[in-house]
């Protein structure tokens, strides 16, 4: 049944106070939200960092929100336990902030909605 697997290339530009840029991909997967990236160094754009991944368990999302205005268009995760994201240099206060391009905004839609509901049926799969 949540077989598809949903992916969507984002950036961050917010990574060791904008020194560093973040390029990826987040997906989905029946149990958890996966980010594979690398570090790029802001100033002269080469690769810092060997590919990594975050694994987000659905149980550990709070909340994921996508946005878009005129200008920019961006997907929030915010997460319950702030040591989850130690390793993703953009994190703020338990929260990621990605950079989607605009014309992906059906894919954003698409994921969000996938993960709203794997959240909504593992909340109550626990009742």
């Amino acid at each position: 049944m949540h077989a598809r697997t949903h992916r969507l290339h984002f950036t961050s530009l917010e990574a060791y106070s904008g020194f560093a840029s973040i390029e990826g991909i987040v997906r989905t997967a029946p149990d958890h939200l996966a980010l594979d990236y690398q570090i790029k160094d802001s100033l002269v754009g080469v690769v810092k960092s060997s590919k990594k991944e975050l694994i987000i368990p659905y149980e550990e999302l709070e909340e994921l929100e996508y946005k878009r205005n005129w200008f920019v268009s961006r997907l929030k995760l915010t997460v319950f336990n702030l040591e989850l994201l130690e390793q993703f240099p953009a994190a703020k206060n338990g929260q990621i902030v990605l950079k989607i391009k605009r014309n992906k905004k059906e894919m954003a839609k698409d994921l969000e909605s996938y993960v709203k509901l794997r959240m909504s049926e593992i909340k109550l799969d626990r009742m």
